[in-house]
C-alpha cells in the first residue's frame, strides 16, 4: 500500500496497485542510469521534446524500486503499459514533488512537474 506520509503514490492497474515512491536510493540509482543530476532529469520531464519511451520507462523503474528492488525496466514497461502513459506521468510527477515538497522554493530553481491530487 502506498504510504503518502513517506513520499509513496498509489498506481492502479486492471490487476495490482504499485506504490511509487522516491527514496534517496531511488533517486541515486535514477542519477546514475542516466549520469545526470535529479533536477537535470526533472527539467528534461518539463520539456515534451526531450522525452523518450526509454526515460519514462526508467524513472517508473526507479520510482518502483522501493515497491519491488528486483524489478526490471522491461517490467516497469509492462506497468507503463497497463496503467496509460498519461496517468504514469501524473503519478510520477506527485510522487517527485512527494520527495521534493519545497525543492527550489527558495533559489528560484525549477520545481519538478506539478500533478493532480489523488
Amino acid at each position: 500500500m502506498a504510504n503518502p506520509n513517506r513520499g509513496a503514490v498509489a498506481l492502479e492497474t486492471e490487476d495490482k496497485v504499485y506504490s511509487l515512491r522516491f527514496s534517496t536510493n531511488a533517486i541515486c540509482e535514477l542519477e546514475e542510469h542516466f549520469g545526470k543530476p535529479i533536477m537535470q532529469i526533472v527539467n528534461e520531464l518539463e520539456d515534451e521534446s526531450r522525452v523518450s519511451m526509454g526515460m519514462i520507462r526508467s524513472i517508473v523503474w526507479a520510482a518502483l524500486l522501493e515497491h519491488d528492488p528486483e524489478i526490471t525496466h522491461k517490467e516497469a514497461g509492462r506497468v507503463l503499459d497497463h496503467a496509460g502513459q498519461q496517468v504514469v506521468m501524473e503519478k510520477i510527477g506527485l510522487a517527485l514533488q512527494r520527495f521534493f515538497p519545497d525543492a527550489g522554493a527558495e533559489k528560484g530553481k525549477a520545481n519538478p512537474p506539478k500533478a493532480k491530487a489523488e
